[in-house]
């Protein structure tokens, strides 16, 4: 018994004090108690909560809780009840009787006989509050809104913002309607507010129904309440204010304006976002990529780059590439590889190799100083340029190598070193040359590892000597004759500081293993000897 008062007395506490959350976790045997208490407390705030718990009897002791209604003389909850199924039927007509004695003293059950009592059954709730409110009924609306399932308002809310409904809009705001993420319908709402005449309750709409303004964004831009070909900038603007000045506003307008391709619009963004440094990116990628020449100067000035949003695959062409292929816009290309890490990004050849094609030598020799390597066929075209007689630009062929070479690449550095060996266009210069033959032989490039070998040898100190034949030891290994037969001349020669028979004879019986089919570009590779000379 005890039980059972206690749980009496916490049932009232819930009703009595609108606890929402405790009536919602109720247990559901408890249901149909706990819709006596409300009516007899004329609390509906807690009857609407039960009717979303869905778990009471309307009928419950034979329509007690619409003879309480009646007993009250409460409009809004008999409405509300009947809504939900109660029976005036029931008690063998005595709940009519009721009604007729109670409409006589209450002119809000007079409001509700006259506005169809029988109707309330499956009521409507959206076409009765248009209705009462269309017929100018302020007491009948009142009733209705009461009335009102909070679970209905929100559908109430987007009806009267489509239809221009300010006033039903008004009291659907009033009543707490709470969108809860729901952003097709936050979405909507906005966009019927805005567009017809009820622009004054956004800002309600955005403080007091839960609307995020940045969570929208993808549903106002899906195409079904604007057309981005066109696109609504009075609109837009309203949802940057009303968002708080928010950024990603512009953020979700860009990236969809990026997918579809929209470019006539997407350059109406460029100045929004002139501090968004990423958002810039991706417009100034787009840009380049559509061959937009004109929108060049303007995200120049404001320093945007190429800028990928995703990890290319191991040995994947950087789409800059592909970008820049056959770009004439020399300053857009200047102000792309004057940004560090963007040379490395382009294909050996990429643009350098079209300006050697065209013979423009200036233009070849400022793509060199910012990095940009040429491929094997523009090597050989400027390495072929060095051989003719009348070639009248050998000396601007030479500071291309010169800068090539300072850029670390290892073929101009190799080159460069030969020139220097040779002295034919260049003073000869035994040190140089072996500084660029080292540069390139550390880099791993094996034209190099001989060649330095070479040109180390007639220092003939014991360091250079040690070191040429570490270089001639690693040619070796790759299985090229020359290098074998020039590490056992300078191990095998009695005379040399570097002399040692052992390793000599190793190398010579290594010679004898290289078949004679073997192919220079296919050649033996040999593991490196246990006692070989490093």
């Amino acid at each position: 018994m005890d039980t059972v008062d206690c749980q009496e007395n916490n049932l009232s506490q819930l009703v009595i004090n609108e606890d929402i959350e405790g009536i919602v976790n109720m247990p559901d045997q408890l249901t149909n108690e706990a819709l006596i208490y409300a009516c007899q407390n004329n609390k509906i705030a807690v009857v609407k909560a039960l009717i979303d718990k869905s778990t009471f009897d309307v009928e419950y002791q034979q329509n007690l809780a619409l003879k309480i209604a009646l007993e009250n003389e409460n409009a809004p909850l008999l409405a509300l009840l009947l809504s939900e199924g109660a029976d005036i039927n029931d008690r063998d007509g005595l709940l009519l009787q009721l009604l007729e004695e109670k409409k006589k003293s209450s002119a809000d059950l007079e409001e509700i006989f006259n506005f169809g009592l029988r109707n309330c059954y499956f009521i409507n709730w959206e076409d009765a509050a248009v209705a009462s409110i269309k017929n100018r009924n302020p007491r009948l609306t009142e009733i209705i809104l009461a009335a009102t399932p909070d679970n209905i308002w929100l559908e109430v809310l987007v009806q009267a913002l489509e239809s221009d409904n300010q006033e039903l809009a008004q009291h659907a705001i009033a009543a707490g309607v709470d969108f809860k993420g729901d952003n097709d319908n936050g979405c909507y709402a906005l966009y019927d507010a805005w567009h017809n005449n009820c622009r004054s309750l956004c800002p309600e709409l955005i403080k007091h129904c839960n609307i995020s303004i940045v969570d929208i964004m993808p549903d106002v831009l899906d195409g079904y309440t604007l057309d981005l070909n066109f696109p609504d900038q009075g609109f837009i603007a309203a949802l940057y204010q009303l968002s708080g000045n928010d950024i990603r506003v512009f953020q979700a307008i860009v990236d969809e304006l990026l997918i579809d391709e929209k470019s006539d619009s997407l350059r109406n963004y460029i100045e929004l976002l002139k501090t968004d440094k990423k958002y810039l990116n991706k417009i100034f990628t787009y840009a380049i990529d559509k061959k937009l020449d004109d929108w060049y100067p303007k995200l120049m000035a404001l320093e945007a780059d190429f800028e990928l949003d995703y990890e290319l695959d191991m040995d994947e062409i950087h789409p800059l590439t592909y970008a820049l292929k056959g770009c004439d816009n020399r300053e857009l290309i200047c102000y792309l590889l004057d940004k560090p890490g963007n040379t490395y990004c382009l294909q050996p050849g990429a643009l350098i190799d079209s300006a050697i094609d065209a013979e423009d030598w200036p233009w070849v020799k400022q793509l060199a100083s910012y990095g940009v390597n040429p491929s094997k066929q523009g090597q050989k075209q400027l390495s072929n340029k060095l051989l003719q007689d009348d070639f009248p630009f050998k000396s601007l062929i030479i500071d291309i190598y010169q800068i090539l070479a300072d850029n670390h690449d290892s073929w101009a550095a190799i080159s460069l070193a030969s020139e220097y060996c040779h002295g034919n266009l260049i003073d000869q210069d035994a040190n140089k040359a072996i500084q660029y033959y080292r540069q390139a032989a550390e880099a791993s490039d094996s034209d190099a590892f001989s060649k330095l070998a070479a040109a180390l040898v007639p220092r003939g100190d014991y360091d250079s000597l040690k070191e040429a034949c570490h270089w001639y030891t690693q040619d070796a290994l790759n299985g090229h004759s020359d290098a074998i037969e020039a590490l056992i001349s300078l191990l095998g020669d009695k005379n040399s500081l570097v002399y040692d028979i052992h390793v000599a004879e190793f190398w010579k019986r290594k010679l004898d293993e290289i078949p004679e089919s073997s192919l220079p570009d296919h050649p033996v590779i040999f593991d490196w000897p246990e006692d070989g000379m490093v």
